[in-house]
């Protein structure tokens, strides 16, 4: 593509965006389970964004490691 948007920075800005988006939600995840008042609700909270994490990043790493043609 030529023109006003050059696709090789678009695609670092974008993940850079989403690695920071990924680092807040983490981060926000951390100060939830900090402040709960009880430690069941905390690892509850824990586990299942530790588990929401795990999830996208295998599908990431699953889609953008396949072959081309597959």
């Amino acid at each position: 593509m030529s023109g006003l948007v050059d696709t090789f920075w678009l695609w670092h800005y974008m993940l850079l965006a989403g690695v920071i988006g990924v680092a807040l939600a983490m981060t926000l995840l951390v100060v939830m389970c900090a402040k709960a008042k009880s430690r069941l609700v905390g690892a509850t909270i824990s586990a299942v964004g530790a588990w929401l994490a795990a999830t996208w990043f295998g599908a990431f790493v699953r889609k953008h490691t396949r072959p081309r043609g597959a």
